[in-house]
């Protein structure tokens, strides 16, 4: 996957960039008829300066698409198996388990689930492995 971001400013051996997150509003036909189209989100990453940067100045990041394949597990994978298998342990213990004690379990599961994910990826922030890949010569300007 390939982003473009905005060197906003240099911290030590660090540059920070500013990336604009894409969403469906683009394509949608309600365009401002929304209150969620009004939101300018804007991403803030730190990554390694690699020297040869400009305050500004707009450069192509890039991800593996295998990272984004694992993030969207961790998010999604893990919590919902945490659901699942808590919604199916009250018929191990219960063979006419009620719906609300189900609805306990499958919740808990969810929380299980988020847990475990936490622990798992504990300290491993820096692995989405997002690297400069490109710069444009010119720098982006304020006044277009």
């Amino acid at each position: 996957m390939r982003k473009q971001g905005i060197v906003k400013a240099f911290s030590g051996d660090k540059v920070i960039l500013e990336i604009s997150r894409a969403s469906a509003c683009g394509s949608c036909s309600k365009k401002g008829g929304c209150s969620s189209a009004d939101k300018n989100d804007v991403l803030i990453v730190k990554l390694p300066n690699p020297g040869n940067l400009e305050i500004n100045q707009t450069i192509e990041l890039e991800m593996a698409d295998s990272a984004i394949t694992k993030a969207a597990f961790a998010a999604y994978g893990i919590p919902l198996a945490g659901f699942l298998t808590g919604a199916f342990i009250p018929q191990i213990w219960n063979n006419t388990p009620t719906d609300t004690m189900r609805a306990l379990s499958a919740f808990i599961g969810l929380g299980v689930g988020y847990l475990l994910m936490a622990l798992i990826y504990k300290g491993k922030k820096g692995d989405c492995e997002i690297r400069i890949a490109g710069q444009e010569a010119h720098q982006s300007s304020s006044a277009s």
